[in-house]
Parts: C-alpha cells; sequence; structure tokens
C-alpha cells in the first residue's frame, strides 16, 4: 500500500497523528502532516495528529537561533527551552508541534523523540544502528517549519552525531522521561516512504548543540473536567472509576453495565491532511473531555470510488482496510468501523495530492463504530462491552484544491 497505516494508541496527536511507534512515512520526502501524525494526531490528529492537541504551547522560552561555523559547513545552534509531552504510544515524546522553536521561519517547529528500546545509560547517536531512521533503537528528530496548509514545505532532521543519556528513573517506556543530548549534531535528511530509510541531504542544513542540552517532560496535569470515570490522560482515572462489570461511558459521566452506542452527527468540511488521509475535528460534540482534541479520521489506502462495504473482510480490520473510518476520542479512546457503507463520489481522487487534486466527497450509510486496541502490526481489535458509537447518515467532503 503506497500510505502508512497511523496508530493512535498515540496518533500519535497534532495533526494526524501515529502508533506504536511506526516508522513508515506516506511520502518519499516526509512532510509535517506524515511526521506528526505518526505522533502527535498524530496525527491530523498527528501523529503529530501528531491529535493529531498534543503540543507544549505554554511557558516556553524561545530563543533566536545563532549560527556557528563548524568546518566547512555553517551549523546553526540549538538553543530553545520548553517540557516534553508524552504522546500516547509508548516511547514516543514530543516537544513544540505549535510553537516556533526557532527553527528556519516564523511556521511551529517540532521536536520528536522515538524510542525502539526500553533501555537507559548512555547511547552513541552514531553507531549501533541509530546512524539512521530505519534501524534506530534511540531516535531523535525535527521537523522545521510545519505548515498545515502544505504551502510551505516542512523540512526534516536527523541526528548525525553525539550521545543521548537517558536518566535510570525514567526508562522511555513510561510516561515521565528526562534525557540528555551531549555534542549532538542533526543533519537535513529525507526520509523514504518504502522503509523509513534516511538520507542525508546534499548541502542541507543542520544544526548542532556543543555542550550537554537537556530535556524532559514537565509535570503531568489530569484532564478530567466533570468526568466520574475514564483516563485522566496520566496514567490514572478521573473520580472512583467503575466496577470490573462495568464500562465507562465515552464521555466519562457515568458507569454502564451496558456500553451505549452513541448516535453522532458529522457536519463541516473535510480538512485532507495528506494523500488518502482525511479529518473532521469534532471536539465540539464533547465525546470525551472538553480540553482535548477529538477527530474522525477517513483514510484511504486504494484509490477507487464507489459503494463500500466497511464490514467487508478486508475492511473489518484497520491492518487491511483500503476504506478506513476511525474516530480518535481525548487522543487516546480510538474506535474502528464494525458495519455500515461508504459511498465516494466518481468526481473524487481519495489519494491525490492534497495540493492539486486530492479530493472526496462521501456518504456515511449505517456505519457504526466500536472501541478497540491497535496492536504493533496495526491490527484493530475489538474491545469487550467497549464504547461504541453510531454515525448519523450525511454527506462529507473536502475543499476542491
Amino acid at each position: 500500500m503506497s500510505a502508512m497505516r497511523i496508530s493512535w494508541c498515540l496518533p500519535c496527536l497534532v495533526l494526524p497523528l501515529v502508533a506504536c511507534p511506526a516508522k513508515d512515512e506516506t511520502a518519499d520526502t516526509t512532510d509535517a502532516t506524515d511526521v506528526l501524525a505518526e505522533i502527535v494526531e498524530v496525527t491530523p490528529d498527528a501523529t503529530l495528529e501528531t491529535s493529531p492537541d498534543v503540543a507544549v504551547e505554554t511557558d516556553q522560552e524561545i530563543e533566536d537561533v545563532v549560527a556557528v561555523e563548524v568546518g566547512p559547513v555553517a551549523c546553526q545552534l540549538l538553543d530553545f527551552t520548553g517540557e516534553l509531552e508524552t504522546k500516547n504510544a509508548p516511547g514516543v515524546f514530543q516537544l513544540g508541534g505549535k510553537v516556533d522553536l526557532g527553527l528556519g521561519g516564523p511556521l511551529p517547529d517540532a521536536m520528536i523523540l522515538e524510542f525502539f528500546s526500553d533501555e537507559t545509560g548512555t547511547f552513541d547517536l552514531a553507531a549501533n544502528g541509530n546512524e539512521n531512521y530505519k534501524t534506530c533503537d534511540q531516535c531523535v528528530r525535527f521537523v522545521q517549519d510545519i505548515d498545515p496548509s502544505g504551502a510551505t514545505p516542512a523540512r526534516n532532521f536527523f541526528q548525525k552525531s553525539g550521545t543521548l543519556t537517558i536518566d535510570a528513573a525514567t526508562p522511555p517506556n513510561g510516561t515521565d522521561l528526562k534525557l540528555t543530548l551531549t555534542d549532538a549534531e542533526f543533519v537535513e535528511v529525507t526520509i523514504r516512504a518504502a522503509d523509513s530509510q534516511t538520507t542525508p541531504v546534499e548541502n542541507g542544513a543542520c544544526y548542532q548543540h556543543p555542550s550537554d542540552f537537556v530535556v524532559e517532560t514537565g509535570t503531568c496535569k489530569p484532564a478530567c473536567g466533570d468526568h466520574v470515570c475514564g483516563p485522566d490522560g496520566c496514567g490514572g482515572i478521573c473520580g472512583e472509576g467503575c466496577r470490573d462489570d462495568e464500562k465507562c461511558h465515552l464521555d466519562g459521566s457515568r458507569c454502564e453495565a451496558v456500553s451505549t452506542c452513541v448516535q453522532v452527527a458529522l457536519d463541516g468540511k473535510l480538512d485532507n491532511t495528506g494523500a488518502g488521509v482525511f479529518r473532521l475535528d469534532v471536539t465540539r460534540l464533547g465525546l470525551g473531555a472538553v480540553d482535548q482534541e477529538d477527530f474522525v479520521q477517513i483514510e484511504f489506502y486504494k484509490d477507487a470510488v464507489g459503494t463500500f462495504d466497511l464490514a467487508s473482510t478486508a475492511n473489518r480490520n484497520y491492518s487491511t482496510c483500503n476504506q478506513c473510518v476511525r474516530l480518535i476520542v481525548d487522543g487516546r479512546t480510538e474506535l474502528y468501523q464494525k458495519s455500515g457503507k461508504l459511498v465516494v463520489s466518481e468526481a473524487s481522487i481519495p489519494m491525490g495530492d492534497p495540493q492539486t487534486d486530492g479530493y472526496v466527497d462521501l456518504q456515511t450509510t449505517s456505519v457504526v463504530l466500536e472501541e478497540v486496541l491497535i496492536d504493533d502490526e496495526f491490527n484493530s481489535m475489538p474491545l469487550p462491552n467497549g464504547a461504541c458509537v453510531e454515525l448519523v447518515d450525511g454527506q462529507l467532503s473536502s475543499p476542491v484544491p
């Protein structure tokens, strides 16, 4: 398939956010949407949608970037502060995403940390597989100039040298992280879609921090509002929670013996966040915590039009679906199609370029979504007595490029 699967048990949320974690990309050279869809949502919603909700926006002291000479190439000095945010995927952390960290122009930048090992200690960023995003266990990336409109292409940077030290008290599989980058240098790269191979851009830009650079997560603030149950966003639960034989209602308002299928009417324009990826923000509907982003994401992995059964053999699993409907609530609760149909008009080009010809006009019919867990292979597994949402039949379309 030509587009990556985006798992959110992250994505992952800022824009279309990501899996636990996945290293695939949706374009030969990832743009801002692709990178954050892995995370942040996450992300549209993220990865990265990521979320996409998800970025550190306050109490950041951003300094101007200063150029320093390093041999024949003028690398810029990384010089910013802020707190890492834990993403809703094991081993994924992010700083920025909605604020300018001083990289490039005035658009937002993001620092993305991904760990494919739970080890702590000191690691060489240029050895043992860490020299390439395809094989790294300790991975540090920067995305420069994130433009949700796509008018300004984002630039990607990956580690070239230096060391990374993870505090023994904060293994990367947890919610807290403290690490130190020492003599770290990051170079501009492209990321190949097929296998996430990074290739340095010839005469590309670079960033460095010649001494110790400490980044860490801040104190998590629970997001419960008036919830009496359900996750609080910090690894705990709101209120007293529910008994073992009960399920928390989707909006956290009550515990119930049998999940109530919530009816949701969709309206508004779909945002084409990447080839084959369309998102609609539904936070205003109050499906979860009011201060967390909720969104419907429709993904296409086949450039086809017509009427599609969402309960077909291929479409019943996220790992194999060609037409996929998902709902992310509070950046952490994932619902995936159980039944219904998607009618895509003949004028649609589902997997087209969002800037030139990507467009969908579609109708949802009797679509029911159920709460699922998505594993590392993108298999969607329904949760017993999980949340349920029924999409009221409706017409949705994206703006014509």
